[in-house]
């Protein structure tokens, strides 16, 4: 008699596991559906949600948890992520809309060099990395012109311990 209850007991436990488990999945699902319609979800839990490669370019996810949530590939600028908990997320290869600009001109007596280069992320040593920022340095020798363009996704106040960022770095 004992034995029937047990495995009575843990049929019941692993019954309303599952159907736990079921509804989570599918107001997650839910959810997602209504991000993509109204592109705001803020506070949503997308906790180990499949986000991949979407395009979620202007998207308020403030205060969203996306703890472990795949974000790889998803387009990322001006989206609001102010708030949000992105620890183990994976942002690996994700466009966060930044686009950094920098003119190099370093000249000497024997000749100048000049360098322009466009990259996806701005630079740290653009003024406070700022998502829009302008700096100019000159000297007897060149000059340097740093500018940082608008689209960043906005990562203020966010948790991004052990995140997989764009680049395959981890987080710290």
């Amino acid at each position: 008699m004992k034995l029937k209850n047990l495995v009575t007991a843990g049929l019941s436990i692993a019954v309303l596991f599952t159907a736990v488990k079921y509804l989570t999945f599918s107001n997650q699902q839910n959810q997602v559906k209504e991000l993509l319609q109204t592109k705001q979800c803020p506070e949503c839990n997308f906790s180990n949600a499949n986000l991949k490669g979407l395009d979620l370019r202007g998207f308020n996810l403030q205060g969203a948890n996306l703890e472990s949530a795949n974000l790889s590939g998803a387009k990322l600028a001006n989206a609001n992520l102010k708030n949000a908990n992105l620890n183990r997320a994976n942002l690996t290869g994700a466009d966060l809309g930044c686009s950094g600009i920098t003119f190099n001109l370093d000249a000497n007596d024997r000749g100048a060099n000049m360098d322009f280069n466009v990259t996806a992320v701005p630079e740290k040593n653009n003024p406070e990395n700022a998502v829009v920022g302008f700096n100019m340095k000159t000297s007897d020798r060149g000059a340097t012109m740093r500018l940082n363009l608008p689209g960043c996704a906005d990562f203020e106040n966010a948790s991004l311990q052990s995140a997989q960022m764009p680049d395959g770095t981890i987080h710290p």
